[in-house]
């Protein structure tokens, strides 16, 4: 029968393209990847998979390793609509004439309906990962991978790598087994010419991790992997290259007595540092970078036989050939992980190592303000409602929606806008803030928190003290005598935009006096009053408008930020009037949003000063208008300001490191010290200041050229113990 002709069930009638076969490979052997079928813009350009669907099928099979002559794309049907049962059972005839004629050695089932034509079955959620044997009516024998289309990728975006992990296990079935040398070799001491990868092997279900009992090693003067039982008393190779070295490998060997010199350089971080988004597992990384076939999946060897040495060789290997791609990708973006992340990481142990005091009597002040807060609003709901505990969804959702199992949650909870709602909302927060920082904070006494420099997208640490309450952050002090000092960038975000977005209003003003409050003059231009007159209200609805404003918000979100951050209460007038003022006063941002904008646009990313990126997708995929877009560019924008100014800060944090100072704590922007004695303290202020400061920018211009021109500040906050 002729597709084009075909009648065999009525999505004919709704098609102006019956029967789309699809396109690629033709060649025994290889990969049959079945979709679900024709979308709407396919039946007009009369291809299957055409646009974006296309081009995200292509972007996945890439990343999973295909190249382009081993795979094919087909649909589990050939016209255009939701297919019921019958209409998939009447379609597969196609399906299976097409797999008798190519016979694959593998067909990936990509979406339910392509599932239920390959394997008469459902249940996509359960079944992909797995491999399910093709269904007998096909008269063929061959394993179906079932994965999520790219339809659905579309949909949910955060379920691309799971779909790219299900695809490298099909790629590698294609792949020969790479041969790895290597030589086992009893050692002392390595020391090699060139850039050295390494591997440790640990006990890890007897001992947790902490005793060594294999190390593998690799250079290009060596040529092969050297795998050792002993532990080497020292460690030197110029660089050394390990995969997640710096928060596995090189603290355990240093735990272990050996002395290594630096942490060198760390795969998992230069693999952040070219894609933030994608998975940072060495075997996920080196199949998509190199190609080989991956060989960690269902490994059982025993510790000592030469399957657990070759096990060792191969990632030691591995490693160094991905570090050289990594490398030659990165090119000049290198930097970013040799002068930022690198002594940060050194920075940031010193942090964890020192670790915060608890100041508990701040601590029990807390307590009690919290658990009387708690007392108080559970009362009154007590009072006017039936719920006794606002944080039983069945009560609350009995009481509001007369249905038990109805989510009660925040965003449903505002929708309803009621003064009860919001009454809910508030009961909720002390308990809250009782079980996630006050009561687990003050039973530890100090809290040695640990830094994650690969937590975030924009290149911020994240730690969980991060996400405290400000006020909260009185819990921190110093021990009786001691003093504990809070160093913050002043304005920081504000200063850099300034800079970057080029706005001469602000600049001069910077220029002239490096302590100039851009909030106080902001309110004087807004409120038309003298500086001097200028309410501490007034300032603060200025500054909400500062930085609310900085990433592109509306007036609706200017209202929610000044609200959130502040309880500022904006009405929507004065927000639409304080955004009007500022843009008009900023004439420059603008132009700069317009200017990320398109660069997002083209490229796909956008790239700070430093040279971190942050990406969101193929620039052809993505949306061109609308909600999704504009989030879009508000995240892009955000990058451009917040990922330097993480930089400046983890900049000063590294010098006062390396300057001495009794580091102890972080903050996104400000670096926290506990010193023995107050007079300690001050003595040190002038040396934090310029580290933080006049230093921190000749050390990014001499190692990223760039001139940071705006005057940078700090503001001292002293708590005494």
């Amino acid at each position: 029968m002729n597709l084009s002709d075909c009648t065999r069930c009525s999505l004919h009638k709704n098609s102006m393209c019956v029967g789309l076969t699809g396109y690629g490979s033709t060649t025994t052997g290889m990969t049959l990847v079945v979709v679900p079928g024709p979308s709407t813009e396919d039946d007009v350009s009369n291809t299957l998979m055409s646009g974006r669907m296309g081009i995200s099928l292509q972007s996945l099979m890439d990343d999973a390793g295909f190249a382009k002559t081993e795979w094919r794309v087909t649909g589990a049907i050939r016209c255009v609509g939701a297919p019921s049962t019958s209409e998939i059972d009447a379609c597969r005839f196609h399906l299976k004439e097409e797999i008798l004629r190519l016979k694959p050695s593998v067909i990936v089932a990509m979406g339910d309906v392509a599932l239920r034509s390959l394997c008469r079955r459902a249940g996509l959620g359960v079944t992909r990962g797995t491999s399910l044997p093709l269904h007998s009516e096909f008269g063929y024998a061959c394993d179906v991978y079932p994965t999520y289309s790219p339809a659905f990728i579309q949909v949910i975006p955060k379920s691309r790598p799971t779909v790219v992990t299900d695809l490298r296990r099909v790629a590698d079935r294609l792949k020969e087994d790479d041969h790895v040398q290597y030589t086992r070799q009893e050692v002392d001491e390595w020391s090699e010419d060139g850039p050295t990868s390494f591997d440790i092997e640990t006990d890890f279900f007897v001992t947790g991790g902490e005793a060594v009992v294999q190390v593998g090693y690799h250079s290009t003067a060596t040529g092969t992997a050297r795998v050792s039982g002993r532990v080497p008393k020292l460690v030197r190779g110029h660089p050394l290259i390990g995969h997640n070295s710096w928060g596995f490998d090189v603290p355990i060997l240093r735990r272990a007595g050996v002395h290594v010199p630096d942490l060198g350089d760390d795969t998992m971080v230069l693999a952040y540092l070219d894609d933030e988004s994608q998975p940072r597992g060495l075997e996920a990384l080196c199949v998509k970078y190199l190609g080989v076939k991956g060989w960690k999946e269902g490994l059982h060897a025993e510790i000592g036989s030469e399957e657990f040495a070759l096990y060792n060789a191969r990632d030691t290997i591995h490693t160094y050939n991905l570090w050289r791609v990594l490398c030659e990708r990165l090119g000049p973006r290198k930097r970013v992980h040799d002068y930022i992340m690198r002594p940060a990481f050194e920075a940031f142990r010193a942090c964890s190592e020192r670790g915060l005091y608890i100041n508990q009597a701040a601590a029990h002040k807390w307590e009690k303000h919290y658990s009387d807060e708690r007392a108080r609003l559970y009362g009154e709901l007590a009072n006017e409602t039936t719920i006794r505990n606002p944080n039983s969804s069945q009560q609350v959702s009995q009481y509001f929606f007369g249905d038990k199992k109805k989510s009660s949650d925040v965003a449903h909870l505002l929708a309803l806008g009621t003064p009860i709602a919001k009454k809910v909302i508030d009961a909720r927060h002390p308990g809250k803030m009782l079980s996630t920082f006050v009561r687990p904070y003050a039973k530890l006494g100090r809290i040695h928190f640990p830094y994650n420099i690969l937590g975030t997208d924009s290149g911020r640490v994240s730690a969980r003290h991060h996400n405290m309450p400000r006020e909260l952050k009185s819990m921190f002090g110093a021990p009786s005598g001691g003093c504990f000092l809070s160093v913050d960038y002043a304005a920081i975000e504000f200063r850099y935009a300034a800079w970057v977005a080029g706005v001469k209003n602000v600049l001069n003003r910077y220029t002239a006096d490096p302590n100039f409050d851009p909030h106080v003059w902001f309110a004087s231009q807004f409120f038309r009053v003298p500086i001097s007159e200028v309410t501490r209200e007034q300032r603060q609805i200025a500054k909400s408008g500062n930085f609310g404003l900085l990433y592109k918000s509306s007036a609706e979100g200017l209202a929610a930020y000044a609200f959130k951050t502040s309880g500022v209460r904006m009405s929507l007038g004065t927000a639409r009037a304080v955004r009007a003022a500022w843009l008009e006063l900023l004439p420059e941002i603008p132009v700069f949003w317009a200017r990320t904008e398109q660069f997002l646009r083209e490229h796909g990313y956008v790239e700070s000063v430093t040279g971190r990126r942050r990406h969101f997708g193929d620039p052809r995929l993505l949306p061109k208008t609308g909600g999704a877009w504009n989030e879009m560019v508000r995240q892009a924008i955000n990058h451009m300001v917040q990922s330097p100014c993480t930089d400046i800060a983890q900049t000063g944090l590294v010098l006062c490191h390396r300057g001495g100072l009794p580091i102890n704590g972080f903050f996104h922007d400000s670096v926290t010290f506990e010193f023995s004695c107050a007079e300690e303290a001050y003595r040190s202020r002038r040396d934090i200041q310029r580290l933080m400061t006049t230093d921190t920018k000749v050390y990014l211009k001499k190692h990223f050229d760039v001139d940071i021109t705006v005057p940078l500040e700090v503001e001292f906050t002293y708590t005494y113990g």
